[in-house]
């Protein structure tokens, strides 16, 4: 089991049972991290910080490179994350995609592997409000910026 140290950039390794971690990674992240997900079709975890900086690392703590279709990080779409802020990732079920949800209300969709970037959802109604705020649409008037 894996758990992040909100205020750091530390996560603990644990054994099911063991209250002591057996390893705790310092140097993974520079920011904490906000979300861990274990992959279990393809054996490897993908962690994602709060500034948006993304590592996929194996059960020995190292960038599984043998399992994925890219050498480096700077190779793939996912470095698009480190502009936006992510509030929420998760996996598919069958372990191939991984959904990201960011502060700029849009849903991006990457397929694992190759880190390729393949839709974009983007949410339409925030762009309505802010159009009828601008308007001074009385029916929008307690939105607030």
């Amino acid at each position: 089991m894996a758990i992040a140290d909100f205020d750091s950039a530390k996560i603990a390794i644990y054994k099911e049972g063991e209250a002591k971690p057996l390893k705790v990674l310092k140097n993974l992240h520079e920011n904490p991290v906000r979300f861990i997900l274990h992959n279990h079709k393809y054996q490897f975890t993908i962690s994602i910080d709060e500034k948006g900086f993304l590592e996929i690392w194996d059960c020995n703590y190292d960038f599984p490179e043998r399992k994925l279709k890219f050498e480096m990080m700077c190779d793939t779409d996912y470095i698009e994350l480190m502009d936006h802020v992510p509030l929420a990732a998760c996996l598919s079920q069958a372990g191939t995609m991984l959904a990201v949800t960011t502060a700029d209300m849009k849903i991006r969709l990457f397929e694992i592997l190759t880190g390729k970037l393949i839709y974009t959802h983007e949410d339409e109604m925030i762009e309505k409000i802010e159009e009828a705020r601008e308007h001074n649409s009385s029916h929008l008037s307690t939105f607030k910026k």
